[in-house]
C-alpha cells in the first residue's frame, strides 16, 4: 500500500503473514525430522527399533511487514527512511509408538506432551513429557532499518545532445549553401 501524504512526500508499507500446520507418521525419525524443512536439522541420537513408528505433529507460523517513507528536503534533496521485519517460527512434537498401540492412544499421548520447551520439567527424576516424545522448536527472525538522503539535480543529457546536433547541422548547412545545379536550377 503507498499513501501520498502531503506534498511529495510519500509512505508505503506492506504485511504479510502465513502459516502451517500437518501430521504425519513415518517409519523413522530421521525422515520425520527431514519433513520439518528446518534451516539447519538438529543432531538428533534417536535409536530405532523395529516395529516402531513416529508421529509428527507440526505448527508454524511466518509474518513479515516493511515499511517506508520519503520527504523532499528544499529544492535539491530529499530524505526517506525504512523498515523492514521478518520472524518464522516451527514447533513440532514427535512421538514414538509401537506397533500394538491403537492410534487414538497415539494421538492423545503426543497431545499430552504439548508444551512450549521451556514448560519441561523434572519431577519425580522423570521428564514432564511421555516416553519416547522429543519437542522441537526454530525460531528465526530479522530486523533492519535504512536510512538514505539525496541531493542535486535530476538532469537529462539526451535532449541538449540532440539540440546540439541539430544545431551544428544548420550551420553547416548555412556555410554550404547548395549549388544551383543539384536544385535543378540553371
Amino acid at each position: 500500500m503507498t499513501m501520498k501524504p502531503i506534498g511529495e512526500a510519500s509512505v508505503s508499507f506492506d504485511i504479510g503473514a502465513s502459516a502451517q500446520t500437518g501430521a504425519g507418521v513415518y517409519a523413522k525419525a530421521a525422515d520425520a525430522i527431514a519433513a520439518l524443512h528446518l534451516a539447519e536439522t538438529p543432531s538428533l541420537n534417536i535409536a530405532e527399533s523395529p516395529g516402531e513408528r513416529y508421529l509428527l505433529m507440526d505448527w508454524g507460523y511466518s509474518a513479515s511487514l516493511a515499511g517506508s517513507a520519503s520527504n523532499p528536503i528544499g529544492v535539491l534533496g530529499s530524505v526517506s527512511f525504512g523498515v523492514e521485519a521478518k520472524h518464522n517460527s516451527v514447533f513440532a512434537i514427535l512421538h514414538r509408538f509401537g506397533e500394538g498401540q491403537g492410534a487414538c492412544d497415539v494421538v492423545e499421548d503426543t497431545i499430552e506432551s504439548w508444551m512450549l520447551p521451556r514448560q519441561v520439567n523434572y519431577i519425580d527424576g522423570g521428564v514432564n513429557l511421555k516416553p519416547g516424545t522429543w519437542l522441537l522448536a526454530e525460531a528465526d527472525g530479522s530486523l533492519a532499518f535504512t536510512l538514505a538522503t539525496g541531493l542535486g539535480w535530476n538532469m537529462s543529457f539526451a535532449k541538449d545532445a540532440r539540440l546540439l546536433v541539430c544545431y551544428i547541422r544548420n550551420l553547416l548547412t548555412i556555410e554550404n549553401p547548395p549549388s544551383r545545379s543539384s536544385h535543378g536550377l540553371q
